[in-house]
């Protein structure tokens, strides 16, 4: 290897933000949905799976299809973004700072307690009410930092 003698422009992306993977064969995906890389290094619905690892909120739709040219991508908001005002399962005041868990794609199913396969999702970063709070999602890398 010899050092560069001109300028170069590198093929990248940010570590966290927003990210394309390409959606598990047949599956249909939704804007605003949890999403995961299953075990098979797919993007899929979030759900209480064994070797499903936390990827984001899907910005837009999506069908998989793999076997297309090129294969069908979800688009990824990885950033760690917060989701205000969700309501999270038995949420109370002294319940800030909690890991919050979820073992479908709907962040309307938020709880503090955790499924059989999956680590926790995000933490409650604000409560509004009983039930209701604010809550800050993990980036993948910090997800995967949990197992």
């Amino acid at each position: 290897m010899a050092d560069l003698t001109a300028d170069t422009v590198h093929k990248t992306y940010p570590r966290a933000g927003r990210v394309s993977f390409t959606v598990a064969n047949g599956v249909t995906l939704y804007a605003g949905a949890l999403v995961g890389i299953n075990a098979g290094g797919y993007l899929a619905k979030w759900a209480d799976t064994a070797g499903h690892k936390f990827a984001g909120v899907l910005l837009a739709g999506a069908v998989g299809n793999t076997s297309a040219t090129p294969p069908v991508e979800g688009r990824v908001d990885t950033s760690g973004l917060t989701i205000k005002g969700a309501t999270v399962a038995s949420l109370a005041v002294t319940d800030v700072n909690a890991l919050v868990y979820c073992t479908t794609d709907n962040p309307a199913d938020f709880s503090l307690s955790a499924g059989s396969n999956t680590k926790a999702v995000g933490w409650v970063s604000r409560y509004i009410s009983s039930g209701v709070g604010d809550v800050t999602l993990f980036t993948p890398e910090e997800h995967w930092g949990l197992n």
